[in-house]
């Protein structure tokens, strides 16, 4: 599976498990493995970033 895919599979599941209020794997927050929590982050921080810069531009307009 190459990298574009595999980042898909990451998107796809944050999606959802922001969609039905989940995580992905049973138990809580610290049982989730370290690399999904880590994509989920990184994830949640471009959102961010993206809806930060779309403030912006819409006040300096």
């Amino acid at each position: 599976m190459g990298n574009r895919s595999f980042s898909n599979d990451y998107l796809k599941t944050f999606l959802m498990c922001k969609e039905f209020h989940s995580l992905p794997f049973d138990g809580g927050y610290l049982d989730q493995p370290s690399v999904w929590v880590e994509a989920f982050e990184h994830i949640q921080g471009m959102i961010n970033q993206y809806e930060a810069n779309r403030k912006e531009g819409a006040h300096g307009k």
